[in-house]
């Protein structure tokens, strides 16, 4: 029989991470940091975002362990924690853009369709 307070738990870390991944701003951080660890002045400078606010961001991120955070002297790098959070991303957006693909052909055969 499975533990079903384990079970809620997972799904409300999951609720959680979803809703952390649900904001655009934070999805840009992720993609920048698919090839290699950047630090804050780096990553705000790659995504043109004011360090307040993308240190709001990497505080969301880091709090889910969606991020790691390292230091080095004054600067702090952050990396991915897993390829995972990019596979999962990717499959998402594969997902989004199959979507947005059928509904195009969609309109594109309405409006032949009409003339």
């Amino acid at each position: 029989m499975p533990d079903w307070s384990l079970e809620e738990s997972l799904y409300a870390l999951h609720a959680e991470v979803c809703k952390a991944l649900a904001e655009p701003k934070r999805l840009r951080i992720i993609t920048a940091l698919r090839q290699r660890e950047m630090s804050v002045a780096e990553l705000s400078q790659f995504l043109n975002m004011p360090q307040p606010n993308l240190s709001h961001h990497l505080a969301i991120l880091r709090r889910l362990v969606i991020l790691n955070a390292r230091r080095d002297g004054i600067h702090t790098y952050y990396s991915l924690s897993s390829q995972k959070v990019l596979q999962a991303c990717d499959i998402m957006r594969e997902v989004l853009w199959e979507r947005l693909s059928q509904r195009a052909a969609l309109s594109r055969q309405m409006a032949t369709a009409e003339t």
